[in-house]
């Protein structure tokens, strides 16, 4: 399939390119396929810029394989359509639950598809007998015109076309029509003109989206009005109620203005009406990935109008009602408090007829094929419904649209490495189920105005607004473990470290690489699951962990360096993080000005886009980053086991980034975020060194600081009689400049590390001193005093040992 599109794009610029002496130039390629997504035919769409004239055509392949620039034989490649052309987005549409929005041309159902509406049209006025539209039954669909005298004619015809195809009842025209005339349009204006509008007045995707679902619609009474009389003879009008099932002699009814119980005498005379609440809809039963916790997914809209959705457990319709009844009310949902309307709402939850199956989940990320964001769900699956049991303003927003966050941003960095390795960092998060990784965090670390905000700023605003993104070190540990839920395979930006707790941030920092949060407790006594995530994380600050754990008296260990990846913050000494100045900017700080003014006025979309890219064929994309990781690897292979680890980080992130630059996602050449995550790794190997576990760094170093810190104020001279000599809190003895320690002792100069590994890591370097076979200990024997015994003896040299060169010391 992405070969033969490749293919029909090839022609398509072919045929623009003949057309460019005519002053046409290529706007966009529409593919149509199959329910299956199989490729059917292409339109291809060119403008005269200087006298607006278009130039439409239908490209194809004929019966050998040869592009034409004609239909194809309809009946030939969908059969299911019986001659018939299909929809725009056919494949999409079978699959997506969701409400169908109809418009006037494929430019406007993309736009609306970008805004994670479900958009299809039939390309134009004249066309809607030419297609099969059957595949709109059942559906819930919404209408919108252009604001001309065509686009009137086009919406009378599609309802013209819904009836006498038998796609609506005839009984009823069960269809909303976007009220134009209410949306302040110019002539001719669409959705395009909307969107435009709402961008001018500042608004990102996700509230233009919320504006879209909460626009004004015609009544049912002006949809009949639009009808052919032909069309209207045979059709009586809309009741204003749906009867939505019998219950108890009675039956449960919808009406525009609450939800009601009913009774019937035989005449047809209501009896009885009592009112439940406002109209409340269910739309599908729920269960859990283990097929419980089963529930009622129910919608309704509060007093101006903003819909809600909300699961409710049939569980709680067995206890105590006002336990699922809240949190409806909460919600904008008028509720009657009678006894009776309680118990029959109730009934209506319990025994709804509805056989719509979604799974119900309280956890973003992968699940399946498909990945889960608190607004929308991305992939092809089942009806997913995300539902958090806490209420949670969702950091995911979107302003302006992929191209200009290329132009403004993306692409304008893609020189400066560190910001490129950032923006890398914040697509990574989604790739670490696919490659088996738990995650990790990178810290750039400097002085302050050196640019570690701005690449913060920049990373975050693949995914939304940065101000509303990023989170601050000063958290609880409790807190950390809820933000890293709500970024489960994602990002997570956390900035200004040195607000962090010097006494828990190393505990944190176990805490979001690995995964897991504390074992909690539940109310009955029994153990709750736990939470658990894979994120990867961008921190910036002046400080190291190290730094900021010495003022809580803690050493950082080796696992946690491992896990928090510190990197230089300052690339060139003049301009800080960036290593050049862009065209265009005389100095590091107009151009930082720049693109931190750019990061809110573009954003969100790039990663609305790579979720997009990646959950369209999941298994290819683990094969690619795999690749990607391999290929990275390859240049590192003399790496000891925990500076591979963290090799396998950087080779994720590279990864990130070559997938999203292949998906012309980020504007990038080929192998740049490759290039990128090198210098930052290297930048990393520098500091740290590449052939030597840290932990054994650590080791050393301790041992070293402590005969360094305490010399002869615990260690007595072997020449003098070490018991008349008063050493206070005495350890051991300085032996031919040696250091030997009694074995009771030695476990202060330990500190925190285990002792035995302590002295496997000192033997491995020649730094202790044996005697005796199958002992770590020298044993001496005094003849002329008291000093006999078994010590650990510490040569000299670890004094001037090179830590950070440790591999040479061993074998010598």
């Amino acid at each position: 399939m992405k070969e033969i599109i490749a293919q029909a794009y090839d022609y398509a610029k072919k045929i623009a390119a003949s057309k460019q002496n005519q002053g046409f130039k290529f706007i966009d390629l529409h593919i149509y396929t199959d329910e299956n997504g199989n490729f059917i035919y292409a339109k291809l769409r060119l403008k005269n810029s200087e006298t607006g004239e278009k130039f439409i055509r239908s490209i194809s392949m004929d019966d050998n394989g040869n592009w034409q620039m004609k239909e194809p034989n309809f009946s030939q490649l969908y059969p299911e359509g019986k001659g018939l052309k299909p929809l725009y987005r056919l494949e999409k549409l079978a699959k997506n639950t969701n409400p169908i929005y109809f418009f006037e041309g494929e430019q406007k159902a993309d736009i609306a598809v970008k805004l994670g509406f479900n958009g299809t049209t039939t390309g134009g006025c004249g066309s809607l007998d030419s297609h099969y539209l059957q595949l709109l039954s059942n559906k819930e669909i919404f209408f919108w015109r252009d604001n001309d005298e065509a686009g009137k004619k086009y919406l009378i015809s599609f309802l013209k076309a819904l009836v006498e195809n038998k796609i609506v009842d005839s009984s009823e025209i069960d269809i909303k029509v976007i009220d134009v005339d209410q949306l302040d349009l110019p002539l001719k204006g669409d959705i395009v003109d909307y969107v435009e509008k709402c961008y001018v007045e500042g608004d990102d995707d996700l509230t233009i989206a919320q504006k879209i679902k909460n626009l004004p619609t015609l009544t049912d009474e002006q949809v009949y009005d639009l009808l052919p009389n032909e069309i209207k003879k045979n059709i009586s009008q809309k009741v204003d109620f749906e009867t939505i099932f019998e219950f108890e002699g009675g039956f449960f009814e919808l009406h525009q203005n609450g939800l009601y119980y009913v009774v019937y005498d035989r005449k047809g005379e209501v009896i009885q009406k009592t009112f439940i609440c406002a109209p409340l809809k269910v739309i599908a039963r729920t269960r859990d990935v283990n097929n419980q916790n089963w529930g009622i997914l129910c919608q309704w809209r509060d007093l101006e109008g903003i819909e809600h959705t909300h699961n409710i457990l049939i569980s709680l319709l067995h206890k105590d009602s006002r336990e699922y009844r809240q949190p409806l009310a909460n919600n904008g949902l008028n509720i009657s408090t009678a006894k009776k309307s309680i118990e029959y709402l109730d009934g209506y939850l319990n025994f709804h007829p509805i056989k719509k199956i979604a799974l119900c989940v309280d956890k973003v990320g992968w699940h399946g094929n498909q990945f889960v964001t608190p607004n929308r769900v991305f992939g092809q699956g089942e009806l997913i419904v995300y539902q958090h049991n806490a209420a949670q303003k969702t950091h995911y927003k979107q302003k302006g649209n992929l191209e200009s966050w290329r132009k403004a941003i993306s692409e304008k960095v893609a020189e400066q490495f560190k910001i490129v390795f950032a923006i890398s960092i914040a697509f990574s998060g989604q790739l670490l189920p696919l490659v088996n990784e738990n995650g990790g965090g990178f810290h750039f670390v400097g002085s302050s105005s050196k640019g570690k905000s701005l690449t913060l700023k920049i990373a975050c605003a693949v995914w939304g607004l940065p101000k509303e993104y990023i989170h601050s070190w000063r958290a609880t540990s409790n807190s950390q473990e809820n933000i890293a839920a709500q970024h489960n395979h994602g990002f997570i930006a956390l900035d200004e470290i040195n607000l962090a707790n010097p006494s828990t941030i190393g505990d944190v920092v176990y805490m979001l690489a690995d995964g897991e949060g504390k074992d909690r407790m539940s109310k009955d006594g029994q153990n709750r699951p736990k939470i658990r995530w894979q994120v990867m994380y961008l921190s910036t600050g002046e400080e190291t962990l190290e730094s900021i754990q010495k003022r809580a008296g803690k050493t950082t260990k080796a696992g946690q360096e491992v896990r928090f990846i510190s990197l230089d913050a300052v690339t060139n000494e003049h301009l800080g993080i960036f290593d050049t100045l862009i065209d265009g900017f005389e100095s590091s700080a107009k151009q930082a000005e720049y693109l931190s003014r750019a990061t809110i006025e573009h954003y969100g979309v790039a990663g609305q886009e790579w979720l997009e890219f990646i959950t369209h064929d999941k298994s290819m994309i683990e094969k690619n980053a795999l690749n990607y990781i391999d290929e990275f690897l390859e240049n590192y292979s003399n790496l000891s086991s925990q500076a591979g680890r963290v090799a396998r980080l950087f080779a994720v992130v590279a990864a990130a980034g070559e997938l999203a630059t292949h998906a012309g996602i980020t504007g990038w050449l080929p192998g740049t975020a490759t290039t990128a995550a090198q210098k930052c790794f290297e930048n990393w190997l520098s500091n740290y060194g590449q052939d030597t576990d840290h932990e054994e760094q650590q080791i050393l170093k301790q041992i070293r600081s402590f005969i360094q810190q305490h010399g002869e104020s615990r260690f007595s001279n072997w020449k003098s009689d070490g018991f008349i000599q008063k050493v206070n809190n005495r350890v051991g003895y300085i032996r031919n400049n040696d250091y030997l320690f009694f074995k009771e002792n030695f476990v202060e100069a330990c500190d925190v590390f285990n002792q035995k590994l302590v002295i496997q890591v000192l033997k491995k370097h020649n730094l202790l001193k044996t005697n005796e076979t199958g002992r770590d200990t020298f044993k001496i024997i005094d003849k002329e005093g008291q000093k006999s015994g078994r010590y650990y003896y510490i040569s000299n040299t670890i004094l001037t040992l090179d830590t950070d060169n440790l591999n040479a010391n061993i074998n010598k």
